[in-house]
């Protein structure tokens, strides 16, 4: 099939009666009906009509070749079209017309992940509005592409009640003596059931080197307080249930005289995490 020329799909494109009808044709067959109805109505205007074409230039391929498969695509041109119909016509903007078109690229290798297919969706749609455009950075969409589907799901622990926090309550379980101390589980939260602990040493490894946020131990918020004492009781009472196991007792390493502890911490997010989030979540 001939490639048609890219300015045909620019958000500054023609109004709708003078696209191309082959390429009006196109869009119909290729996009969701849902989507259809809120990008290709009149009150979308060449915006919408933009967009379309975008979806069509980045997936057509990838969907082509097996890349994308098809609900996953739909999912997210579903997901777009539903955030940009809430944006009120005088607040949509082409502006960073670039920043969506790279957005809808690197979505491409997270398709499969329903988080961040949604958060792609929620930058996307934000580099539409004109209430958000100044607030965002290049490099939350390189943040989006490094994150994994293990990272999007911790990520969205810092929302609850749709209200961002700056900070989640973690910990370390440890033997310490006066002198000297052995690990046994580090960085440890609640699961998102409550029921166990999880170590998400590997997450936090990424999210810090992304910059989005840090770990710190010495100056705890008063907030965490009742999550902590939570999350220290679960991680000992799991410590202790593991002992009771008939089985091999491994020693070596505890220190002597020492005592299982808690070592508390917080899980914080910097300014540019706090900002990202805003806008992904």
């Amino acid at each position: 099939m001939r490639r048609r020329p890219v300015q045909n799909l620019s958000l500054k494109g023609r109004d709708l009666m003078s696209i191309d009808p082959n390429l009006m044709k196109e869009l119909n067959d290729f996009l969701p009906s849902s989507t259809k109805e809120k990008l290709l109505n009149p009150s979308a205007g060449v915006i919408g009509q933009g967009i379309a074409g975008m979806l069509l230039w980045v997936f057509q391929k990838p969907l082509k070749f097996g890349i994308v498969k098809k609900y996953e695509f739909d999912k997210l041109s579903i997901s777009l079209a539903e955030g940009i119909s809430k944006i009120a016509s005088e607040n949509l903007t082409n502006e960073k017309s670039g920043l969506f078109f790279k957005t809808l690229q690197e979505s491409i290798y997270s398709m499969d992940s329903d988080d961040l297919r949604y958060m792609f969706s929620n930058l996307a749609t934000n580099t539409l509005d004109k209430n958000n455009v100044d607030s965002i950075s290049p490099r939350f969409v390189t943040i989006l592409a490094n994150l994994s589907p293990k990272d999007a799901l911790f990520l969205k622990k810092f929302k609850k009640d749709n209200i961002l926090n700056s900070s989640i309550p973690s910990g370390d379980l440890l033997f310490k003596s006066n002198t000297n101390f052995a690990l046994v589980k580090k960085d440890l939260v609640i699961s998102e059931d409550n029921n166990i602990t999880i170590s998400v040493s590997e997450i936090l490894d990424n999210l810090k080197s992304l910059g989005i946020l840090t770990v710190e131990k010495q100056t705890i918020s008063t907030r965490l307080i009742p999550g902590l004492s939570a999350l220290e009781h679960l991680a000992i009472s799991e410590y202790e249930e593991e002992e009771k196991k008939p089985g091999l007792r491994i020693t070596i390493g505890v220190p002597d005289n020492s005592k299982l502890t808690f070592e508390k911490s917080e899980i914080r997010l910097t300014e540019l995490g706090k900002s990202f989030l805003e806008l992904v979540l």
